[in-house]
């Protein structure tokens, strides 16, 4: 029959109270212990659970802990609970519901008709019905991979058909075999296709496998003592043990002592027990071989705090409170036990207490400035001398005069020059004239007189001085005023040019433009004019205009910046009358940027050939005598060509 297997897990919601008695009843569910101390389950390995401050690896199944025993959530129990809460509370590898616990053992409720279950008819959807109770789904680990070929198709890759649930994360595993097959693919996989090995005997064959070769199925027995299920009995219930593979009543069981002392008194450390194997008929002691395996432990972690000596440990002191000054600091000062240095409550500790603040003082925040005196007198009464000043370096706080090495700004000068002149003469300075205020006719010039200690340079009220103070004004006559002028020119349409000139102190005036000769202007414009016109068209390009101004007392020039003058658009008109009221007209022109055209003076708008053509014909006209006048405009200005004709 195919055998259920239960997988323990870590619990860390067992409470304390049944750990407690299941150390005192428990067949473990193996010899292996940690050397890790714990707190918690979490502080274990995956598979370990924390009993008695120490990692113990947990049970997996019903079978590890012997008849008579369960291995409930990680840990072998001789009773299978003693509350209700104990078969509620779900383990990695087995569900459980709607339980209660009566004679420690985990009762289900029957099903709502009253009837015993079967498996045909559980008490939940949840529930897996054992000798006629409902106990909570079993993960059933009888879905093994599917077997494959492997090393370029030499190799066949099986699984046992019933595995392990993996404790760590409730899931199944199953350790693969592996059998050298010639043509794997095609002989070894079609051979044990559908075939499936269950363990066999109660559970004293297992981990069977399908041999390609033989297409049987190969077992491993188990261990002599191995707890197993009685030929029709219920799976799981473990009234027998195997002997050579074979499941026969058990005859045998373990007898465990009280825990000895623990080997340290001060932290973690061993105890021990004894365990024997008695045959149960007769209570004689047999060999261990004889008994359900595995042995119970007969050491286990332990722990014991009675003989640990305490001390004080004060720490180092901490930064004064004040940085510039008087304050105060602190310490940690805690108990710990001298065998771990483990910190533990201060009443462990015998003895006085260290202290945990003191006074300090501490300057090292402190700012620093220069302090200065007062200048002291001049060594000399009349001229430059020396005076000196006190200048020391201070603690801001509390004015306290230090070493000048504590202030890191550059120090304040001690001496410096000075001048005096209370025991000086003043006398009258006089500087030089200024010029005259008319540089043409009479004017006034000015000078600075000033009473002064000459010695020093120090300027000092007139009354100081002896004597009337000398004049600082007089009259005075300006020299020769020089003729002058500015002029503009803007050039216009058509060849067309504007002048403005201004000038003073002159008599007569003479032009000349570029390089030609100078003519008298006085007689026809004048020295001042504004915005008068030249009496005649300019060549078109750029020009330079010159004016000489005369005197009384020289000559001047002027000139105009560079100006330019555009050329004026021009245009000549051809038209012949050819008949029937038709014309052909010619037109060339220059400098042009626009041309229009009229017939007998009624506009007729842009010509439609531009301004430079030749022979195009225009019409018809009506009979009789026509001008035809273009008209063309340009950045220069405008003009006009004409031509009279008869049309015909």
């Amino acid at each position: 029959m195919t055998q259920l297997l239960f997988c323990c897990t870590t619990v860390p919601r067992v409470r304390l109270s049944v750990l407690a008695l299941t150390l005192a009843m428990l067949a473990s569910c193996s010899s292996s212990h940690s050397d890790v101390e714990c707190d918690s389950n979490d502080a274990c390995s995956n598979g370990f659970l924390c009993l008695d401050r120490a990692c113990v690896l947990a049970c997996t199944s019903h079978e590890e802990c012997g008849v008579g025993s369960f291995c409930i959530d990680g840990v072998c129990r001789t009773t299978e609970c003693d509350v209700a809460e104990d078969c509620a509370l779900p383990g990695t590898c087995q569900r459980r519901s709607g339980s209660d616990c009566i004679n420690h053992r985990c009762i289900y409720g029957v099903a709502s008709d009253g009837d015993e279950c079967d498996d045909t008819d559980p008490c939940t959807e949840d529930d897996h019905c054992l000798s006629g109770d409902c106990h909570g789904t079993l993960v059933i680990c009888n879905a093994p991979p599917t077997s494959t070929c492997t090393d370029s198709n030499t190799t066949y890759v099986t699984y046992p058909s019933v595995g392990n649930c993996d404790v760590a994360t409730g899931e199944c595993s199953y350790p693969p075999v592996s059998i050298p097959c010639t043509n794997c693919e095609s002989v070894c996989l079609g051979a044990c296709a559908g075939i499936v090995c269950p363990d066999q005997n109660g559970g004293c064959l297992s981990s069977g496998t399908c041999d390609p070769l033989t297409t049987n199925c190969e077992y491993t027995d188990r261990d002599n003592g191995y707890p197993c299920d009685l030929s029709g009995a219920p799976a799981g219930s473990h009234g027998g043990v195997c002997q050579i593979g074979v499941c026969v009543t058990a005859s045998f069981a373990w007898e465990t002592s009280a825990w000895g002392a623990c080997s340290s008194t001060c932290g973690s450390g061993t105890q021990s027990r004894t365990v024997i194997c008695k045959r149960t008929t007769d209570n004689s002691l047999t060999s261990d071989s004889d008994c359900p395996q595995p042995k119970p432990a007969t050491t286990q972690a332990c722990e014991e705090m009675s003989g640990c000596a305490y001390s004080f440990s004060a720490g180092s002191w901490g930064s004064c409170s004040n940085t510039c000054g008087d304050g105060t600091q602190s310490r940690t000062v805690v108990c710990k036990r001298t065998s771990d240095n483990a910190t533990v409550a201060d009443s462990n500790c015998s003895g006085s207490k260290p202290a945990t603040l003191q006074s300090c003082t501490d300057n090292s925040g402190c700012l620093y400035s220069w302090t200065t005196g007062n200048w002291g007198t001049c060594s000399n009464t009349c001229g430059d001398g020396n005076q000196t000043r006190t200048v020391t370096c201070k603690r801001m706080s509390d004015g306290t005069v230090v070493s000048d090495s504590y202030c890191s700004a550059a120090k304040p000068t001690t001496v410096q020059i000075c001048n005096d002149d209370s025991g000086c003469a003043a006398v009258w300075d006089t500087h030089v004239w200024s010029s005259c205020s008319n540089t043409c006719g009479t004017g006034v010039r000015t000078r600075t007189v000033l009473c002064m200690i000459m010695q020093t340079s120090t300027v000092m009220p007139d009354s100081a001085c002896a004597g009337p103070k000398p004049a600082t004004s007089e009259a005075c006559t300006g020299v020769a005023c020089a003729p002058t002028c500015t002029v503009s020119a803007s050039p216009q349409t058509n060849q067309w040019v504007r002048f403005t000139l201004a000038s003073q102190y002159t008599s007569t005036c003479e032009s000349k433009v570029d390089n030609g000769a100078w003519g008298d202007i006085t007689a026809t414009w004048g020295c001042n004019v504004n915005n008068v016109q030249d009496a005649g068209q300019w060549p078109a390009g750029p020009h330079v205009v010159y004016i000489r101004v005369t005197g009384t007392y020289g000559i001047g020039t002027c000139q105009t910046p560079t100006f330019t003058v555009l050329p004026q658009p021009l245009c000549t008109l051809f038209v012949t009358a050819i008949g029937s009221g038709l014309v052909q007209v010619t037109m060339s022109s220059s400098d042009e940027s626009s041309c229009n055209w009229s017939d007998n003076g009624v506009a007729q708008g842009s010509i439609p050939w531009g301004c430079d053509f030749e022979s195009q014909q225009a019409g018809p006209f009506s009979l009789g005598t026509h001008t035809i006048e273009a008209q063309v405009a340009g950045n220069g200005g405008n003009s006009t060509c004409s031509a009279t004709l008869s049309v015909y």
